[in-house]
């Protein structure tokens, strides 16, 4: 069920973010349509996973072919939500996690579609962060989260002022609005492992000659992944580093 709820999610965000960057409105009635013929979408087309596998990823009118990321958004999400019901169980920090995964899934769209992250949409993020993360982050609490928003931010910031600004702040706003979610321990391990993604991705596109090296490269989808990761694995990783400390 919450492998379905997952995916049933993700196509809702995705096809929000796809609005917003195409300057659509996404809420109210409008029906979805194929962006090729124009067709209104009916129930068969938008069964998450399964109608993209059916119909083999294209229009059933027009055949024109749709972005097999789309499916691996609905996929991933699916997958990402049966996770974290297995680790945390049915509460806060649930809901918690699922809301952060599809906040950071809405960042993720809308930069590998037009190379934009919505500010409103991180300040919304940062909101909800902040009532969900400051009552499910245990020792930390509303202080911890808006330390989690701070650590987010920080790091990222300092990237944009070392790149001179080659790199948008956006991205700092995103990881703000994440961290709130993680605490400031969550919001720094999201931060690395969303870089460190990011930039071993950079290094395979760079060695088969996909990118130059001053070809941008969206990075709020590794910030997404990189925070996911956190947020799963924190609590393990803070656990390991106190077992060293306690051996140094």
């Amino acid at each position: 069920m919450s492998m379905a709820l997952g995916g049933c999610m993700a196509s809702f965000v995705e096809t929000a973010a796809h609005r917003l960057v195409t300057g659509r409105p996404f809420w109210g009635m409008e029906r979805s349509r194929c962006e090729s013929c124009g067709r209104e979408l009916s129930w068969q087309d938008l069964v998450p996973v399964v109608s993209y596998l059916v119909f083999r990823g294209r229009c059933r009118t027009c055949g024109d072919r749709i972005p097999p990321m789309y499916l691996l958004y609905e996929v991933f999400t699916a997958l990402a939500f049966g996770l974290m019901v297995v680790q945390f169980g049915f509460g806060p920090r649930l809901i918690s996690g699922w809301l952060m995964f599809l906040f950071g899934l809405f960042h993720a769209v809308t930069d590998l579609e037009s190379g934009y992250v919505y500010d409103l949409v991180s300040a919304s993020s940062f909101v909800c962060g902040l009532v969900l993360g400051g009552l499910t982050s245990g020792m930390y609490g509303v202080k911890g989260a808006l330390l989690g928003a701070l650590c987010g931010f920080l790091p990222l910031a300092a990237i944009v002022v070392l790149s001179f600004g080659r790199m948008g702040i956006g991205d700092g706003i995103l990881m703000g609005g994440l961290g709130a979610f993680m605490g400031p321990f969550g919001a720094l391990l999201g931060v690395y492992l969303g870089l460190f993604i990011g930039g071993l991705w950079a290094v395979g596109l760079l060695a088969i000659h996909r990118v130059g090296r001053k070809d941008p490269i969206p990075l709020a989808p590794f910030l997404w992944v990189g925070s996911f990761l956190a947020y799963v694995t924190m609590d393990r990783a803070w656990a390991l580093l106190e077992v060293f400390r306690l051996y140094l």
